[in-house]
């Protein structure tokens, strides 16, 4: 019940500031103990579409499509440059051949 009130009363206030459809949450600190079976079901019944995690992403499309409330993401650090940016979204294939994806 408390889940249920944080995430309603979250999504209402950031909806009525921004006047904009709420339908994607991230898991606060996005781990495997910061969500459940339960609070998947919470989002799904509160009309969110998707939930980011931080597992290591990027997720692949088929992936997301079976569980859209547990994507992986890519974490970004305040330090990271613009090429490690573009490392860690094009994953392990840049890693590869960074000249490739870096000009």
């Amino acid at each position: 019940d408390e889940v249920q009130r944080q995430l309603r009363e979250s999504r209402d206030r950031i909806k009525a500031e921004t006047h904009q459809e709420i339908t994607a949450f991230a898991y606060p600190n996005g781990t495997a103990d910061d969500y459940n079976k339960a609070a998947i079901e919470t989002l799904r019944t509160l009309d969110y579409k998707v939930a980011f995690t931080l597992t290591p992403g990027p997720a692949k499309l088929n992936v997301v499509k079976e569980h859209p409330y547990q994507i992986a993401r890519v974490y970004l650090g305040r330090r990271d440059t613009f090429e490690t940016f573009v490392l860690k979204v094009m994953g392990a294939p840049a890693l590869t051949d960074k000249t490739k994806f870096i000009t």
